[in-house]
């Protein structure tokens, strides 16, 4: 793999010359030959791997000990996302909810089960999310005063 210069990368950004693949990776871009196209699809898969697991890691600390999780995403603001994601599941229970409802006709018990349902894990979820944020503020406040 090799690493080249700024001029001839603005040259060959896009363009497959000889059998040759050119690719960004953060502000540099590196060429490889064919064969080692596999080789940058694998380390990207691995990656992928890698940040789904501590995404998870992260989301199952938050879920059961979220102030030692919380203490620690501060300590590395990379993870500051993870502690938007029960946002990103209540969007997700709103649109499966309204898609739910044109799709299947319930009546009766059935209807006041699933909305039951639908509101306990609304309201647990945005609970949960405001304990998150509480717990993000009073340690950035913290950190602020130290």
């Amino acid at each position: 793999m090799v690493v080249i210069s700024s001029m001839e990368a603005l040259n060959s950004v896009g363009i497959y010359l000889d059998n040759r693949f050119s690719f960004n990776f953060g502000s540099r871009l590196y060429k490889c030959d064919s064969g080692n196209i596999q080789m940058a699809v694998k380390q990207k898969s691995i990656f992928l791997a890698y940040c789904a697991y501590v995404w998870t890691k992260t989301l199952l600390g938050l879920t059961f000990s979220p102030y030692k999780s919380v203490k620690e995403t501060v300590r590395h603001p990379i993870l500051l996302p993870v502690i938007f994601s029960p946002l990103i599941g209540i969007a997700v229970l709103l649109i499966v909810g309204k898609i739910g409802s044109l799709l299947i006709a319930v009546y009766g018990r059935e209807r006041e089960l699933i909305a039951l349902f639908l509101s306990a894990t609304l309201i647990s979820i945005l609970l949960w999310q405001l304990l998150l944020l509480y717990l993000l503020g009073s340690f950035l406040i913290s950190s602020l005063r130290k």
